[in-house]
């Protein structure tokens, strides 16, 4: 294992993917996935009514962007770079088929939102992403600064405890934060 150590801040869709992402590319690095709640990917099991509405069956970023009102410009590169038909292979790599509906909108074939959410927990866990749970994030300081980093700590932590606080709380987080389920 390199020293280098990526911490993904959200333990959502993109907190998956992105942690997901960068464990798989530097296979040698160690990545760690912050979530302040209890359970990780809540918004992916009440996407959809309950069934993930995955991506949408639309392949052609320029159309896609138009979507997007606010920030179409912008994402206009990312849609070129990764788009719905790379997030559709993505999980068919991973043995989740997607369907498409009549209005475009594509769901996991079992139209249950649990299979994207163990899909996205067990790749994480293949990678060797570390998962930790109730670990709000305090604050985040450039690493060029003496003790700068990562400040993370559990929910029951209290209180502004300045800077050596923060330091304190970020390896109590780190030791007793708790796994996904």
């Amino acid at each position: 294992m390199s020293d280098l150590k990526i911490v993904v801040i959200g333990g959502g869709a993109a907190g998956f993917f992105g942690a997901i992402t960068c464990a798989t590319s530097h296979p040698h690095t160690q990545v760690t996935l912050l979530e302040a709640s209890p359970q990780v990917l809540s918004k992916v099991r009440i996407s959809g009514g309950g069934r993930c509405n995955v991506t949408h069956a639309c392949f052609d970023p320029a159309v896609l962007v138009q979507a997007y009102p606010r920030g179409g410009k912008a994402l206009r590169g990312a849609f070129t770079r990764f788009q719905p038909q790379d997030t559709i292979a993505w999980f068919a790599s991973q043995g989740v088929s997607l369907k498409t509906e009549a209005d475009g909108r594509m769901f996991p074939m079992t139209d249950n939102s649990q299979t994207i959410v163990d899909c996205l927990i067990t790749v994480a866990k293949m990678a060797g992403v570390q998962i930790r749970t109730s670990t709000p994030v305090k604050s985040v300081l450039p690493i060029c600064q003496e003790g700068g980093g990562l400040g993370a700590g559990r929910k029951e932590d209290k209180g502004d405890k300045g800077d050596k606080g923060d330091k304190e709380a970020g390896e109590q987080g780190s030791r007793g934060a708790s796994g996904a389920e």
